[in-house]
């Protein structure tokens, strides 16, 4: 179709009708800045041009046609000022690497399940300064361990420290009784010493009724050690009498009992004591009886059981 050819931009007169394309254009006033716009019937000249489906080409023989999805708001997409030379538009249906840090509001992290039907909000949580979360190194395909599900650890896992509310029901495949493993709730280890060691251990367990278990060791030194050490042990039983108790020990490298621990050079290790208590809360006790001239190591333990 003939077009009546569109005078320089020097030379557009007010009121002429021109054509692109037989459709005819309409051009009051051009100035700079202003485009032209066809707005359904005509060609007109605008400061904003309002563009329906934009088709562009590329390198190949396909089209890329941009269109505005219905809505009843006006609405500003803005360009990012991007400082590369040449950049890429991020789309939905196509996956693409991202080459620099994108930033999403707490909540903007949204995935489907595998049916479509509901999804997993990503929410972060009020820091006072920036931080980083370092995702391990696999070597397959695996599982992110979560708090509130029981999830079942298939690789050994090491932890500096460990505060756990239950009781360990499980160890070593095997279903556990008590308090499922020994709690060490005191402990005591010296330099040495020359005197008696009172109350080494004083513990006030918790208002139940539980069995507990106490060990001990004397290691003489090679000095002069001609005195006796003994080891006095108290607590309420679990019928609520208060209970004294001086446990024997066997010496290293003999059979024998002893009462008390004497000689240079010898450990001796106390029979461990196992007993019950009551829910009083009564203290339990371990002290250190030295009489006589003795130079040794002393150290105790004071475990629950149950």
């Amino acid at each position: 179709m003939a077009s009546t050819p569109i005078a320089p931009s020097n030379d557009i007169r007010s009121n002429v009708v021109y054509s692109i394309d037989g459709v005819p254009l309409y051009i009051t006033s051009l100035t700079t800045g202003q485009t032209l716009v066809y707005n359904g019937t005509y060609w007109i000249n605008s400061d904003t041009p309002v563009l329906t489906n934009v088709i562009l080409t590329g390198g190949g023989t396909g089209t890329a046609t941009l269109v505005y999805a219905s809505s009843s708001n006006s609405t500003t997409v803005t360009v990012p000022a991007t400082t590369a030379t040449t950049d890429t538009f991020a789309v939905l249906g196509t996956a693409q690497a991202f080459t620099a840090a994108q930033t999403f509001p707490t909540s903007g992290i949204i995935l489907y399940n595998p049916a479509g039907t509901f999804t997993y909000t990503f929410l972060g949580s009020a820091i006072a300064a920036n931080r980083i979360i370092t995702l391990p190194l696999i070597t397959g395909t695996d599982t992110i361990a979560v708090l509130g599900l029981a999830q079942s650890f298939t690789a050994v896992q090491t932890f500096t420290s460990i505060s756990m509310s239950g009781k360990a029901t499980t160890y070593n495949g095997i279903s556990t009784a008590g308090t499922g493993v020994p709690i060490v709730v005191a402990t005591y280890a010296s330099g040495s010493v020359t005197s008696s060691q009172s109350n080494v251990i004083n513990y006030t367990p918790p208002a139940s009724a539980g069995d507990y278990r106490v060990s001990a060791q004397v290691s003489t030194t090679s000095g002069t050690n001609t005195g006796t050490t003994t080891v006095t042990i108290t607590h309420k039983s679990s019928a609520g009498v208060a209970i004294t108790q001086l446990p024997p020990f066997t010496q290293s490298n003999s059979a024998t009992l002893l009462t008390a621990a004497t000689a240079a050079s010898k450990t001796f290790s106390m029979i461990d004591y196992r007993f019950s208590i009551d829910n009083s809360q009564t203290a339990i006790t371990v002290s250190f009886t030295i009489a006589g001239t003795v130079a040794a190591y002393l150290a105790a333990t004071l475990e629950q059981l149950a």
